[in-house]
């Protein structure tokens, strides 16, 4: 008996004790209030799911705020602060082809929007006008900006890994920094574009002794996709391009320099006047390979 009263107790106790982590975890995870009552109070609100087609969120500070899942259809996000806005669920983010729950930004304006670190994975943003636009590391996987107007964009340290951009134009663009390993840029237009001091990240790195992994951050070009892309003048010095598909490419007058190219497919690639490995400058008649 007084074995049986002692295991009530512990079962109690128990149960008492997943009451209280419960409504820990309920208020933590409290679900979204889609009420705008003041406006001027939106960091770090969670609006997921919420309706809010027609929004205006002119001239905002939207620090931190969640409108993953969102219909944001229309809304007008002008002069807004989007640090750290999150337009797609913080969890599962990792690269295993599962479906996102992201926000529905058909028509929204984000004209002098200030992006910096906000999220748009597996957004929808072809043919849309981006020119100017401060970016800055801006997490876009997997979004779709083909023939996305991206000029002058400043994109330092921006995640585009498995973004299509195809036919894009993102001529002037500051990709330096970002990641575009698997990124899709076929037919894009990256002429005059900067990715200059890459190098100069892998350099401190291997001279700090950081780990492999660290470094591997910086192999930001692997394997993308740049066939027949317009890469004129472009300033690709240091830049880790290895498996890339370059078949096609113009890269007249590109600096190439101690760019990785390991594994690249350059056949067809216009390369006259490109500057290329030893500071050797490609002849004329260049196809393919640097004469």
């Amino acid at each position: 008996m007084k074995s049986f009263k002692i295991y009530s107790l512990i079962v109690i106790f128990f149960f008492s004790l997943s009451s209280v982590f419960n409504i820990a975890y309920a208020a933590k995870n409290k679900p979204s209030d889609c009420k705008i009552s003041n406006k001027k109070a939106l960091k770090g609100k969670n609006l997921t799911g919420c309706n809010l087609k027609n929004a205006d969120f002119r001239n905002l500070d939207l620090t931190g705020a969640n409108f993953a899942g969102a219909n944001l259809t229309n809304a007008d996000f002008r002069n807004a602060l989007l640090y750290e806005t999150r337009f797609h669920r913080g969890n599962n983010l990792a690269y295993n082809g599962v479906k996102r729950d992201g926000a529905i930004l058909t028509g929204a304006v984000f004209k002098d929007a200030k992006f910096n670190k906000a999220i748009f994975n597996r957004a929808n943003f072809e043919k849309r006008n981006f020119d100017g636009y401060d970016l800055t590391g801006g997490i876009f996987w997997f979004v779709d900006l083909e023939k996305a107007s991206l000029i002058g964009a400043d994109l330092k340290g921006a995640e585009l890994s498995h973004a299509n951009l195809k036919g894009a134009d993102l001529k002037g663009a500051d990709l330096r920094g970002a990641n575009l390993s698997e990124a899709d840029l076929r037919g894009a237009n990256l002429e005059s574009v900067s990715t200059a001091h890459l190098r100069e990240h892998r350099r401190r790195a291997f001279d700090s002794g950081r780990n492999s992994s660290e470094k591997s951050k910086n192999k930001n070009w692997t394997n993308v996709k740049l066939r027949e892309a317009n890469l004129k003048g472009a300033n690709l010095r240091g830049a880790w391009l290895m498996g890339a598909d370059l078949s096609e490419a113009d890269l007249r007058g590109a600096d190439l320099r101690g760019a990785n190219l390991e594994g690249a497919n350059l056949e067809g690639a216009k390369l006259e006047g490109a500057y290329w490995r030893l500071k050797k400058k490609c002849a004329k008649k260049s196809v393919g390979e640097c004469l």
